[in-house]
């Protein structure tokens, strides 16, 4: 039997990048081998420890690397040498309504107590974390500057289908969930009815009736899920993105990865408060309610200083996903050479 699931299907992806999918086929629960040590459990982990074999060097520590503390079970298929946790949100709170979920902030503990390394991808999170770990450190969100930056130069054509969208555009992309504020963007649409209120990206269940009936508005313009590398033709038409989060403890411990694309297209941007953020007021509004999110948009439309995008600009650059990482990498590396000693 062993025989049949001794390897996953690993695809190689790049000269040492892999990526594999285990093959379970077991009678009864789907997620059985989520619980440790039962068959299914240790099927995926036989299958993870002779790939690893099969395509790694004896030499070579093998690390763990857990985004979620429903991962908790993943922790030990490997046989890891070593276990990263990188805390990208809040967790134990609802991103819908910011409410508390006990049984998460369990399981998370747990995964605090067997991880080796924490990093988070905020100050509030890494605040809260240290409280809870002895080695946490900070790694906020990143971008592909260079991809992003296309946006704000002047030869970048902007996409067709947004092209036959009115100016002013305000525009957000990314994924429609239960943190976007529907009322927020209502408002704006009602506000004034010549503004353009442009949103994209993949839309969650949770939210399928609220951008119905906000499509009943009709300057409210969906226009679906985009490939990433074609998203600066469409930030380029935006004259002003917008952050439309809800006000919870979700949303404010969070490190907005569309921030950093918005800038780094040299955009005007207006967000709900997020304790991340506020350090950038110079380049980007926050406004604490509906009234004061309109007021800014308006703004933002009219009082944008060609200092203020270039500063934007240079502090999306210092966030370029190629630095942190070796930052991060360089944080692994130096905690594996203090576990050898």
């Amino acid at each position: 039997m062993w025989g049949l699931f001794s390897f996953l299907r690993a695809e190689c992806l790049n000269k040492n990048l892999y990526v594999g999918t285990p093959i379970v086929w077991i009678p009864g629960r789907w997620k059985q081998w989520h619980e440790r040590g039962s068959i299914g459990w240790k099927i995926v982990s036989r299958q993870i420890q002779k790939t690893i074999q099969k395509i790694g060097n004896k030499t070579n520590k093998v690390i763990s690397w857990i985004y979620r503390p429903e991962q908790l079970h993943c922790v030990g298929l490997a046989k890891e040498d070593f276990t990263v946790y990188e805390c990208y949100d809040e967790y134990s709170l609802s991103h819908i309504d910011g409410t508390f979920r006990p049984e998460v902030e369990d399981e998370e503990n747990k995964l605090l107590e067997k991880a080796d390394l924490v990093f988070t991808a905020s100050h509030a999170l890494f605040e809260s974390r240290k409280k809870k770990h002895s080695n946490v450190h900070y790694a906020p969100n990143g971008v592909d500057f260079k991809l992003f930056n296309q946006a704000a130069l002047d030869n970048l054509p902007v996409a067709n289908d947004l092209k036959k969208i009115p100016l002013p555009r305000i525009g957000f992309i990314g994924n429609l969930c239960g943190r976007i504020d529907f009322n927020l963007l209502e408002k704006i649409a009602l506000h004034n009815k010549k503004w353009s209120v442009v949103l994209m990206g993949p839309v969650e269940r949770e939210v399928e009736k609220d951008l119905n009936s906000l499509q009943q508005q009709g300057n409210v313009h969906y226009l679906g899920y985009k490939p990433r590398e074609i998203l600066p033709q469409y930030l380029k038409g935006f004259d002003v993105c917008i952050l439309p989060f809800k006000r919870h403890g979700w949303n404010e411990h969070s490190n907005p990865l569309k921030l950093w694309e918005y800038l780094s297209a040299g955009k005007p941007v207006v967000s709900t408060p997020i304790k991340e953020i506020e350090t950038l007021q110079e380049v980007i509004w926050l406004a604490k309610d509906h009234e004061e999110f309109i007021s800014a948009l308006s703004k933002a439309l009219h009082e944008v200083k060609e200092r203020q995008t270039a500063s934007g600009i240079e502090i999306a650059r210092k966030h370029s996903w190629d630095d942190l990482t070796c930052n991060m990498f360089e944080t692994v590396k130096k905690c594996l050479d203090e576990q050898r000693t």
